[in-house]
């Protein structure tokens, strides 16, 4: 899958800057992987076998400012179950 250029990914918000924190060097240019689950444990010698030669480098890591789009603009509805008074291990405020 490739990805836009950092900076111009989305023109909706020129307020929204992304600037990389972490990248490889030119010719670690390539980096593939399988899952989105192979990043949420982060193993050094299994990221670096991902890595192909390539001609520019790959961010890793962005900082990312500005006022960002809500995922949620209405807001969210929750459920709250109400306290058993009889529940000896519920605390109950009054």
């Amino acid at each position: 899958k490739e990805i836009a250029e950092p900076n111009e990914a989305d023109n909706s918000d020129q307020n929204i800057k992304r600037m990389p924190i972490i990248t490889t060097t030119n010719r670690g240019g390539t980096f593939t992987i399988s899952n989105q689950y192979e990043l949420m444990i982060l193993d050094g010698p299994g990221l670096m076998r991902k890595f192909a030669d390539g001609t520019e480098p790959v961010a890793m890591g962005y900082v990312i400012t500005g006022r960002l789009k809500s995922s949620f603009p209405n807001g969210i509805e929750i459920e709250i179950e109400s306290p058993d008074p009889n529940d000896p291990n519920e605390t109950v405020t009054t």
